[in-house]
């Protein structure tokens, strides 16, 4: 949905990274929300979607597989 329209969602350009060598986190995605780490911005995470027309726009592209 994001690539046929992007102005459905808002969001914010953070760093993004998945925990590696903590054997009790592992895995675990950490967003740099308030940028402390002074990394580079890697994601753009979605934060909000316009719902309503998502999902008439989810309707619509549905509809071309009948």
């Amino acid at each position: 949905a994001y690539l046929i329209n992007k102005n459905l969602f808002q969001g914010r350009l953070v760093n993004v990274q998945v925990e590696e060598s903590s054997e009790l986190t592992r895995g675990k995605t950490v967003v740099d929300w308030l940028g402390v780490t002074s990394r580079a911005h890697n994601c753009n995470v979605i934060t909000e979607v316009d719902h309503v027309n998502f999902f008439i726009m989810l309707k619509k592209e549905l509809s071309k597989l009948i």
